[in-house]
């Protein structure tokens, strides 16, 4: 029977982990007809052996290799592959719920003019979360709770992340696959290539879709509990942004050496407002204010090295 929903995990280096991800999606109770396609981006440890053992057991799970490195390259041999009408992502260290793959037809049934559709990605911690680590400070965990069911567009651009998106088929024939350059690689902790797809999406015209009953959890891990994980994960958030020229950010009165001026005024008020709490021993509100510079800044290197580039090939 050809699957109605094909499920796409891009692996590198977590057989232990993969494994119950796996597990996860192959006990869906209710489900359409669905497949589960694990793709191997290259990895040193046990994941082909274990997956093709599987799959020898279970016909729903495919194995597919991919030896570019990075997890645009993997989700794009697995859409590729894919043979759904909907295509959902969800990451090798998370679990979904055992109605996962039913929320996900549900929605789409209701919101035929939706071409992506996301969910809640809820915490697993290891230990309890510092006093500083808020709600607000959850997109470097790559987790997401939005709260009520809205539409996701031009006019209300939050992001869905892919550890749970489900996207039609279709969209990616119209607007293509995920940009392999705005990946995350050995030498980052941050990623938007899911941005980049749902902003090309919503330019084209396209509406998604956030969906509060379609829930998975993922693990964090110990070292994203630090502050400077943060720090480092907002300062290239920033040099992703700056490289993807956001129109929002991009608007701007006037401009400093090719900069918006928003962004250098909101940089330095951010580290006054930073130093400020510091001193009067506000340290969990400084830090609010330490990584919103930590974004300005690295919006600024970006923009200025991608100038220096530019310069340097134009000699």
């Amino acid at each position: 029977m050809r699957p109605e929903v094909s499920v796409v995990i891009s692996t590198y280096n977590r057989a232990d982990s993969l494994l119950a991800a796996v597990s996860s999606v192959l006990v869906q109770d209710p489900a359409p007809a669905y497949e589960l396609i694990v793709v191997d981006n290259n990895c040193a440890d046990e994941t082909a052996e274990r997956i093709q053992q599987l799959a020898r057991r279970d016909e729903r799970l495919r194995y597919v290799f991919e030896p570019r490195q990075g997890v645009s390259h993997g989700r794009n041999a697995g859409v590729a592959a894919a043979r759904g009408s909907i295509i959902a992502f969800t990451d090798d260290d998370v679990s979904v719920e055992s109605n996962w793959i039913a929320e996900i037809r549900k929605a789409f049934e209701a919101k035929p003019d939706h071409g992506c559709i996301g969910g809640r990605v809820l915490p697993r911690w290891p230990s309890p979360p510092p006093s500083w680590l808020k709600e607000r400070h959850w997109a470097p965990l790559a987790l997401l709770d939005y709260g009520q069911e809205q539409t996701i567009d031009a006019a209300n651009r939050r992001c869905l992340i892919t550890a749970n998106m489900a996207v039609r088929r279709e969209v990616f024939d119209r607007i293509g696959y995920f940009r392999a350059a705005l990946q995350k690689t050995a030498a980052s902790v941050c990623s938007m290539e899911d941005r980049d797809l749902q902003e090309r999406y919503w330019r084209a015209g396209g509406r998604c879709w956030f969906n509060p009953r379609m829930i998975v959890y993922a693990a964090v891990q110990p070292e994203r509990l630090t502050k400077s994980y943060h720090r480092r994960w907002r300062f290239q958030h920033g040099e992703l942004h700056a490289m993807m020229r956001d129109p929002e950010l991009e608007a701007s009165k006037f401009r400093l050496f090719g900069l918006p001026g928003h962004i250098v005024r909101r940089a330095a008020t951010a580290s006054l407002r930073a130093g400020a709490l510091s001193l009067i021993g506000n340290r969990d509100k400084a830090f609010d204010s330490e990584a919103e510079m930590c974004f300005y800044a690295g919006f600024i290197r970006g923009r200025i090295a991608a100038r220096f580039r530019e310069t340097a090939l134009s000699l």
